[in-house]
């Protein structure tokens, strides 16, 4: 096979691991890195054929399909990105979209900074982030609400009213996490989520 050369934009983002390996992390692609020209090619393709969708995507304001496009690691920042340029939603779709995104986000703390911005901008009422049955819930919260939280300390977004649900956070890996628990006002709650049945608390009390 012709040497076939790593797309610049990708060469530009290549890391190297603590144990050693090479992985290419981009927006518009993250994987492992090899010198094999088919693996180049591969990643050249892969990496083309998105910027394509998400130009597209971007020209129809397509917020959903645009930020799908984007590795779920840089689509927090690619969100808050849009809203300084290109997407203009009314109060409803904003969040929706942010319902949607925050369930989908696997480490908010990642991008905490960009998050409690996202949760505080003028549309600032994220209760609607919640479907009838999560509005039942939450309306439905004594006015003082023990919630629990797996991890590395007692500060963060996101709790649970489930005890069971933290401790699986604290243990599905071998971290030596901790569940945490405390009480919090029903007033300081964003909002409750149960898409992934977490029965998750969302409250900006440590921030």
């Amino acid at each position: 096979m012709t040497n076939i050369e790593l797309h610049q934009d990708l060469k530009n983002s290549i890391v190297k691991l603590n144990s050693g390996m090479h992985m290419i992390h981009h927006p518009l692609y993250v994987g492992a890195y090899s010198e094999d020209p088919f693996m180049n090619e591969m990643a050249n393709n892969t990496y083309q054929e998105k910027q394509k969708h998400l130009q597209k995507y971007v020209e129809q304001k397509k917020i959903e399909s645009a930020i799908n496009i984007i590795e779920r690691p840089y689509r927090v920042e690619s969100t808050m990105e849009a809203l300084r340029s290109w997407w203009q939603p009314t109060k409803d779709d904003y969040w929706d979209f942010i319902s949607w995104l925050w369930q989908d986000t696997e480490n908010v703390y990642e991008n905490l900074d960009t998050w409690i911005e996202l949760m505080t901008l003028e549309f600032s009422e994220p209760q609607l982030m919640m479907n009838d049955k999560e509005k039942e819930v939450y309306n439905n919260l004594p006015e003082i609400v023990r919630v629990y939280r797996g991890g590395v300390d007692d500060k963060g977004l996101s709790w649970s009213l489930s005890r069971e649900k933290a401790e699986w956070f604290a243990n599905r890996f071998d971290y030596g996490y901790e569940v945490f628990e405390k009480e919090i006002k029903k007033s300081d709650i964003l909002a409750y989520l149960n898409g992934r049945e977490e029965q998750e608390i969302i409250c900006n009390v440590d921030y």
